[in-house]
């Protein structure tokens, strides 16, 4: 008859157990595998954080241009280089709209100091807008340019 190992028994009627070197190792390949993943999952994060940063503001940068063919008014997208800071306004008014990116996210290229002047993009009622790179970029250094077609106001991501 044959035995699992948490059921058998030495002769002396104790049962066998994990050793403390045996439970040591476990905790040490634990802790290594710990240290290898968790900066891949910061990574992976921040990441996603960045992608998320550029999907809010490529989203409000259409919305922007639909408002302005809607309304048949000039709309601007403004933005605070060096800050996430940015805010949607039509001609001649008070901003319609104002928002924040993630913290670890701003508008402008990695170092970048944070800039009193807000540029404005500008959609026109037909659809069109000025020719337009926005650098979005994260405290890791990571950048990705949206860049608004002055044609068809489209707007892609580079």
């Amino acid at each position: 008859m044959t035995m699992s190992r948490s059921s058998a028994q030495s002769p002396l009627g104790l049962r066998e157990a994990f050793s403390l070197v045996e439970m040591l190792l476990v905790l040490a390949i634990l802790g290594v595998v710990t240290a290898l993943t968790v900066p891949a999952i910061d990574h992976w994060q921040r990441a996603q954080q960045l992608q998320a940063a550029v999907d809010l503001v490529r989203s409000e940068l259409l919305d922007a241009r639909r408002t302005a063919i809607d309304t048949g008014r000039p709309v601007a997208f403004e933005y605070q280089p060096g800050s996430g800071r940015y805010a949607v306004r039509a001609e001649s008014a008070e901003r319609v709209h104002e928002g924040q990116l993630a913290e670890s996210v701003r508008f402008g290229l990695p170092g970048a100091p944070r800039q009193q002047s807000w540029p404005a993009l500008w959609f026109h009622p037909n659809g069109t807008a000025v020719d337009h790179s926005v650098p979005v970029s994260d405290d890791v250094g990571r950048t990705q340019h949206l860049v608004v077609r002055r044609l068809t106001g489209g707007v892609i991501v580079e």
